[in-house]
């Protein structure tokens, strides 16, 4: 995303917010705003601050309200709500948030991961969801830092290492942050150069041993912390191609994928099948966010989606997770890049 770009999201940004200065604010505004500081844990450096993060509050406030009276219509297939994100223009979120970074890798014309191409089958399930197991590992929060390529990685070794042992493992996110120099912090990565600094390094640290700090810094990885996950290799799927990802997320186990997330109805996200006005990543030369595909099915209106385990906390979305548009044209890029890693037991 280049510069231009970004001041013209600064310039609707602030237009945006001066409309709802405009506005009076109503006693029931001010209440919802009060609620929202108190339960977040909200606070900013002056009065100023405050009051400008609550007229920003209020135009997310309102923006959710209208998407929903359209939902509750028919018009669209999924509902907003209001969560940890309400005191952001949408420039802001993306710095916090998304990701600008193109893998060295990938310069280099060296993929971390080899391409596959799995064997087609018609016996593939109408619906999966690999949380009806003990298999995927319970949501994280990413926080401030644009670490989301981290976290879906760590996601899938955690999933892969307990089908092949069935052994619950919780992994450091902090670890890749700071030690994958293919990767750039929170500046961004992909989730393949994680796989491949693990498979290269030998393992990963445990959680309790290489905690989270939201921030990088400087490696402290000791092999004497290293978890038990033995990574031979990682695989790369076919882009675009959402045949593929379904056959990889019921027989391999849960994907890593890349979606571009900078439209507004995503970051407020809250149930139903998401459809973004704003989706199509190529005019902006690059995705932006990592996650973890974990299941796919149909909604009761008929409409097919993937489900995906997000890294923006418990209150994001439904329980942290989400349900995107299937066979859509790889919705927001959701088929472009997936990726998983190999993992296997130390006695084989």
């Amino acid at each position: 995303m280049g510069g231009g770009g970004m001041r013209l999201d600064m310039q609707e940004d602030c237009k945006r917010a001066v409309a709802v200065r405009a506005t009076s604010v109503s006693d029931v505004q001010i209440n919802e705003w009060h609620m929202f500081k108190e339960r977040h844990s909200k606070t900013y450096e002056n009065e100023n601050e405050e009051n400008f993060r609550m007229q920003v509050y209020i135009n997310n406030s309102i923006y959710i309200n209208e998407h929903n009276e359209r939902y509750a219509k028919g018009q669209v297939s999924f509902e907003l709500g209001m969560n940890h994100f309400g005191d952001l223009l949408p420039h802001e979120f993306k710095q916090r948030m998304l990701i600008n970074f193109k893998s060295k890798g990938s310069i280099s014309g060296e993929p971390a991961c080899a391409s596959i191409i799995l064997n087609s089958t018609t016996n593939l399930s109408k619906e999966w969801d690999w949380r009806d197991t003990e298999v995927v590992s319970p949501v994280k929060d990413q926080k401030t830092c644009g670490s989301c390529w981290a976290f879906a990685a760590v996601a899938a070794l955690e999933s892969h290492h307990y089908m092949k042992t069935k052994k619950r493992v919780i992994l450091s996110e902090q670890n890749l942050v700071d030690c994958d120099h293919e990767s750039n912090g929170c500046d961004g990565g992909y989730a393949a150069d994680a796989f491949r600094y693990v498979i290269d390094n030998g393992g990963i640290a445990t959680e309790d041993n290489y905690q989270y700090e939201d921030k990088y810094g400087l490696c402290r990885y000791e092999s004497e912390s290293s978890s038990s996950v033995n990574v031979s290799d990682c695989r790369k799927l076919q882009p675009k191609d959402e045949q593929q990802l379904k056959i990889a997320i019921e027989t391999v186990g849960p994907v890593t994928v890349s979606l571009y997330a900078t439209d507004t109805d995503f970051t407020f996200y809250k149930s139903g099948v998401f459809y973004g006005k704003d989706c199509d990543w190529r005019p902006h030369g690059r995705l932006n966010h990592q996650v973890l595909a974990v299941g796919f099915g149909t909604s009761d209106e008929g409409e097919d989606y993937w489900l995906v385990k997000n890294s923006w906390g418990y209150d994001w979305g439904d329980k942290g997770y989400l349900k995107i548009a299937r066979n859509r044209e790889s919705h927001c890029g959701i088929a472009d890049d997936s990726t998983y890693p190999i993992v296997e037991n130390y006695n084989e």
